[in-house]
């Protein structure tokens, strides 16, 4: 590939589209290091962008095809919210040692 045409494609890769307030008093620059921050995000919506899910999900409409759009957004931030409650609760009992199975000292089995 010509050098000229590889400097135009390199800058057009790391092109990112972002659409947010305009009351947000934040340069471009920090704006993406906020989205970016947000990988848990992106995995949840790879779950939208999976073959896998929706290689036989036939819909006749136009409609059913938005309805189940909805119903997705809807879904997917009480996944988001489960997993966080499950990760707080996993941290505690770390931390407290709660939840192994432990035997008194001193006594056989």
């Amino acid at each position: 590939m010509h050098p000229a045409f590889a400097g135009r494609e390199q800058q057009m890769g790391s092109c990112f589209v972002l659409i947010s307030s305009p009351s947000l008093d934040m340069t471009a620059e920090e704006r993406l290091l906020l989205y970016k921050k947000q990988i848990r995000v992106e995995t949840w919506f790879r779950l939208l962008k999976d073959p896998l899910l929706f290689h036989n999900v036939y819909l006749k409409n136009s409609r059913r095809v938005q309805s189940l759009g909805y119903i997705f957004y809807i879904v997917l931030p009480h996944l988001s919210y489960l997993e966080y409650r499950v990760r707080r609760s996993l941290e505690g009992q770390l931390r407290t040692g709660s939840g192994r199975a432990t035997r008194k000292p001193g006594r056989p089995l």
